[in-house]
């Protein structure tokens, strides 16, 4: 299927695809470029009430948002392709562990599982998974997976707020992931290998997650609201003890369930990084605490860091993209949808595009030739009268040579025919004894024949038989032209007038 999937990206042009991280407070976006290169990053500030608590609570005024980034990012009338971080408030995730015999069917045995441990109905959920590609060692029986479920409601209003406004998704995911994405990815000054706590801050809440070799393990969202409780603000005291707990809560879950001890706290907390940096640092749990640089961004503030890391997704290839997709249908799937309308949208356009060159070489023929007779036509009507009446005066004397030959011929073709049959009544008198050597005919009907004979009584036997011959007359054999020559073969030569040729139409 690889091969497929390969020969489809050959045949399409590839979608440029961003990443767009949507919050409570803003929607922020971010292209790549080559290696990697931030080609393109934009924000928009969102009101208060658009999106609360991870869902869209005002459709219209998210769409005029949608409407606003999209003119700043793109001012051409075509899609926009993303992969969408949506906020982990609504999104529950948490590893799964299968015994190796259950690999025979991972999908049934992994959505057993899950369903399990879904805090939502699974028919009005969303869920995905993927492997942990770093094992425990002490539950080395065990594969694991990371499982993710989301409420599709609200998958939906997002992906359609932004198919109607020009965005295409081609993967859904949430925060977290994109965080720990950028984490495993990039260079940072945090070790890929080691267990870790990520504390990440925003303006939707705070945001605890268990990873190990950039992997994420567990993941927990609380929103400000549920800190704060019956009071009115979070005091600085209430907000301390809060990170204070649940990171001791989350390290002994850890270290309990695996067997390995975290030492090491990362933080994600713009504005926020100094006050528990110290808090942790005085704490029992003796850790180590750096704050997540990315050397290759240095100047990107954190809160990038998760429209940073969908973009890093985008620049996946599609075909293999196997991370979770909470959009109903795996990447892969999406991918093939995506791929597979741009393929025919492509040659369906090329064909129409040949058709219409072939028309336009057919019209571009058809306005040459008839400017080309346009012209003649012109050329002919400006030539000078002199010079036409020349070319007419000497195609009509070729003419009229040509015509006097052609009745020449028909003259001298009609004057054989005529006198064919006196030629043959000429030869058949003669024969036998006397030879015709020429006959000649001039103009009037005077006529000769010379020839040969044995004898002087031949030859006046054949000028009888002339002079008895109707049609001819004044038949003469001088004696003069009698002579006998080598051989003793005697010529002569008679004289005679063709009185009436059509006395010899009967030898015809």
């Amino acid at each position: 299927m690889n091969f497929l999937y390969k020969l489809v990206e050959l045949l399409t042009p590839k979608a440029v695809i961003g990443g767009l991280e949507v919050s409570d407070a803003s929607l922020r976006y971010v292209r790549l470029g080559k290696a990697n290169a931030i080609a393109a990053h934009t924000s928009l500030k969102l009101p208060a009430g658009i999106v609360v608590d991870g869902r869209i609570k005002d459709k219209r005024n998210f769409s005029l948002a949608l409407v606003q980034l999209r003119a700043k990012i793109e001012n051409k009338n075509r899609p926009i392709h993303i992969v969408l971080s949506i906020p982990s408030a609504n999104v529950f995730a948490q590893t799964v562990f299968l015994v190796e015999v259950a690999q025979s069917n991972i999908e049934e045995a992994l959505r057993l599982n899950i369903q399990m441990i879904s805090p939502l109905k699974f028919e009005n959920a969303y869920y995905d998974w993927q492997p942990v590609k770093r094992k425990e060692v002490a539950r080395s029986e065990e594969i694991e997976f990371l499982a993710a479920v989301v409420n599709k409601d609200i998958v939906h209003e997002f992906i359609e707020a932004l198919r109607l406004n020009g965005f295409v998704a081609v993967a859904v995911e949430f925060g977290a992931l994109s965080v720990m994405r950028v984490a495993r990815t990039l260079k940072t000054n945090i070790g890929a290998a080691r267990p870790c706590v990520t504390i990440m801050v925003s303006a939707d809440g705070v945001e605890f997650t268990i990873s190990r070799g950039g992997e994420l393990y567990f993941d927990y969202f609380h929103s400000w609201a549920s800190i704060r409780g019956a009071s009115r603000v979070v005091t600085v005291d209430a907000f301390n003890e809060f990170i204070l707990n649940e990171t001791v809560r989350l390290v002994n879950f850890y270290q309990s369930r695996f067997n390995v001890e975290v030492r090491h706290i990362v933080l994600v907390a713009s504005g926020f990084n100094d006050q528990i940096s110290r808090l942790l640092l005085a704490s029992k749990l003796n850790p180590t605490v750096a704050v997540l640089e990315v050397e290759k961004f240095k100047d990107l503030p954190v809160y990038w860091y998760g429209a940073l890391g969908a973009a890093l997704r985008g620049n996946i290839p599609r075909y293999m993209d196997a991370e979770i997709n909470l959009s109903g249908i795996s990447a892969k799937e999406e991918y093939q949808l995506i791929r597979g309308a741009a393929f025919v949208k492509l040659w369906r356009n090329l064909w129409w595009t040949s058709l219409t060159v072939l028309l336009a070489a057919c019209i571009a023929t058809w306005i040459f030739l008839e400017q080309y007779y346009s012209r003649s036509l012109i050329q002919a009507k400006g030539r000078p009268a002199s010079d036409y009446a020349v070319k007419v005066g000497e195609l009509q004397k070729i003419s009229n040579e040509f015509n006097a030959l052609v009745g020449f011929a028909s003259q001298v073709s009609g004057q054989v025919i005529r006198w064919t049959p006196f030629l043959r009544r000429m030869q058949s008198l003669g024969k036998g004894s006397v030879t015709i050597e020429r006959i000649s005919i001039n103009e009037g009907g005077s006529a000769s024949i010379g020839g040969s004979v044995s004898s002087r009584e031949a030859a006046i036997e054949y000028k009888n038989m002339l002079a008895n011959e109707p049609g001819i007359s004044e038949v003469s054999l001088p004696l003069s032209s009698l002579f006998v020559g080598g051989g003793g073969i005697m010529s002569f030569s008679i004289s005679f007038k063709v009185a009436d040729l059509s006395q010899f139409d009967q030898y015809k």
